[in-house]
Formats: C-alpha cells, sequence, structure tokens
C-alpha cells in the first residue's frame, strides 16, 4: 500500500492560490458574459424600438398629411362653388338692372300719353300742309334672321316696321340710290329713324340731304325708294310709320325726337336699342 503523503505548507498555498485564481478568472468571464448578453439584449431591444418608432411616426405623419389634403380639396371646392354662385347672381342682377333701365327709359322717362297728345296736336297745321298721315302703329311682326338669299313674308307695312331681315344693319348715312330694305329694317330694330322718298323735288332732295348732315353719326337713314305705294316721303321707326306728299324738315324732327335711339328719352320700343 501506497504511502499517501501529505502536501506541505507551501504546496497547499500554491494550490489555493491557483484555485482562488481560476475561480476569479470564471466569474469575471461569466460577468463579462453577462455584461455583453445584457448589452446585446439592451441595443438589440434599443434599435428594435428605434426602428419602431421612426415607422410608426412615418404612417401617423403620412395620415395627416391624406388628412390636409382632403381638407384642402374640400375647402377648394367650396370656394369654386361660392365663386360660382355669385357669378351667377351678378348676372342675374345685371340684367336685372338693365331692364330696369330700359323699362325707366321707356315708360317713366318718355312723354306721357297726354304730353304726346298735345305734341301731335300742336303738329296738326304742319300736318295738313304737307299732307301726311298721323302716325301709324303697327303689331310687331317678328325679327328674325333670314338668309341673304331669302324673302320675308310677314311684313305689315310699306315701308316695313317690323318683321324678318338680313343679319348686317345699314349704317346712318343720306344714300343717292336704293338699298337694301332687309338692312334698313335690320336698322330700324336698333333704334334708327328712316326717311325714303319717290319722285319728289330737287330741292326737297337738298332739304332732306341737310337735315342727314345736322344727324350725322346718329341712327339716321335717309335714302330713295321706289316700293313706296305713292310719290312723297315716308318717315320709320319700329313698328311707326308716318306718311306724308311733301317734305317738312319741322315734322321730320319731331319724329326724330319721339322715335330715334339717342335723340333723348323718348317712345322708342326698338327691340334692340344699344346695339348700333
Amino acid at each position: 500500500m501506497a504511502e499517501t503523503r501529505k502536501p506541505s505548507p507551501r504546496e497547499r498555498g500554491e494550490r489555493d492560490r491557483k484555485a482562488a485564481t481560476t475561480t476569479a478568472s470564471r466569474s469575471a468571464k461569466g460577468q463579462a458574459t453577462g455584461q455583453a448578453t445584457g448589452q446585446a439584449t439592451g441595443q438589440g431591444k434599443g434599435q428594435a424600438k428605434g426602428q419602431a418608432r421612426p415607422a410608426g411616426a412615418s404612417a401617423a405623419r403620412r395620415a395627416r398629411e391624406a388628412r390636409g389634403a382632403a381638407a384642402r380639396r374640400a375647402a377648394e371646392k367650396q370656394r369654386r362653388q361660392r365663386t360660382m354662385l355669385y357669378s351667377g347672381v351678378t348676372v342675374l342682377v345685371l340684367g336685372a338692372l338693365v331692364a330696369f333701365v330700359i323699362v325707366a327709359n321707356r315708360k317713366d322717362a318718355a312723354p306721357t300719353d297726354q304730353d304726346y297728345g298735345k305734341e301731335q296736336k300742336a303738329l296738326a297745321p304742319a300736318r295738313q300742309a304737307a299732307g301726311c298721315t298721323d302716325i301709324q302703329e303697327y303689331p310687331n311682326a317678328g325679327g328674325r334672321h333670314i338668309a341673304d338669299n331669302a324673302k320675308p313674308s310677314n311684313w305689315n307695312s310699306n315701308p316695313p316696321t317690323s318683321g324678318d331681315h338680313v343679319v348686317t344693319p345699314l349704317p346712318g348715312d343720306f344714300y343717292t340710290g336704293e338699298q337694301d330694305e332687309r338692312m334698313l329694317l335690320h336698322s330700324l330694330e336698333h333704334g334708327y329713324v328712316a326717311v325714303q322718298y319717290r319722285n319728289i323735288s330737287p330741292d326737297q332732295v337738298a332739304k332732306l340731304r341737310e337735315l342727314q348732315k345736322s344727324y350725322a353719326g346718329n341712327k339716321f337713314i335717309v335714302m330713295p325708294y321706289s316700293g313706296l305705294p305713292k310719290d312723297g316721303v315716308t318717315i320709320a321707326a319700329w313698328q311707326h310709320l308716318q306718311s306724308c306728299a311733301r317734305v317738312d324738315v319741322d315734322l321730320v324732327k319731331a319724329f326724330v325726337k319721339d322715335y330715334m335711339v339717342g335723340a333723348g328719352k323718348n317712345r322708342s320700343v326698338a327691340p334692340e336699342p344699344f346695339a348700333q
């Protein structure tokens, strides 16, 4: 049997030191491993949390932006609707104002029937001397535009004072030759007065020429017309006509004052008084 030798005190001290060193080393290694593991875990969680936050914030931001865009679109739509509404109301108001002005000019501001009757009574001697009729009023036959090669069929006076006519009106002037009655009728629709004559003396034609000069730039036309029912002179406005055997300048001026648009507040019933 082998003899068991007891370690010497020195050997026991060396052995204890080695054991202590090994234990310390294992403890340090465990702590390091734990720290590394904790750090890695913490960093991993922190990174995951940090990555989750931007993703959530981005989604919230996009949602806010979408809501803002929708609100802006709704506001823009409301603005357009308000603009359309205001424009429509403005057009209606302006139309009503124009209609009021026209009606006021023709009714409230025009000479009353009583004043007009007095004027015509005062002109009776001149009408008789010039062989004139009273001013005749004809029903409105309409004012449809027709083609240049079309013939009107609804005229109810000679010369015509309403009815179908061509698109182009006749400008105000003194004409030495006959013009298209359909163009002249369009001018009457705009508030013109037209004097037409057939087989009158040169001195009477000269009077009409001078009279037309005095109304230059206004809605006044003088011209010959062989289609008149008899020799003499006619004075016409829309729906109104007076026929005379001879020229009387004062009678023409009175007719112009009463029926030519632009001569003042008068009794014109021209459908398009503001057209040229």
